[in-house]
């Protein structure tokens, strides 16, 4: 799950819990769960709906834009790690494609088509 979808999520969870939809929220809980493909994104659902139902079961009002901020802040840090490196680009690379690496389409074929 990319940054964009589990923010998304966040806000849905946000509004289903100012709401008091308690069913809505488990919901969204359990669909962004089994949406994840990392333990790491897990954990920060189930964290940041602890914070939500902590925040809203406290009664304190003035905390939501701080906890929906300090949510943004923890989700880019998630999201930043380091992108494996692209291979760089090489004329055999286009061998299996029947240009024979030598460039244009159908390069490698001296007869017609």
């Amino acid at each position: 799950m990319d940054t964009f979808s589990f923010l998304l999520g966040i806000l849905l969870l946000l509004f289903s819990i100012q709401l008091n939809e308690w069913w809505l929220s488990i919901g969204i809980i359990a669909v962004l769960i089994i949406m994840q493909k990392s333990l790491k994104m897990t954990v920060a659902i189930l964290v940041s709906s602890a914070i939500f139902f902590l925040v809203k079961t406290a009664d304190v009002k003035e905390l939501w834009p701080w906890v929906v901020v300090g949510l943004a802040i923890v989700a880019v840090l998630l999201s930043l790690k380091e992108k494996p490196a692209q291979p760089e680009f090489s004329p055999e690379m286009l061998a299996g494609l029947g240009g024979g690496g030598e460039g244009g389409m159908g390069g490698g074929y001296g007869g017609a088509y």
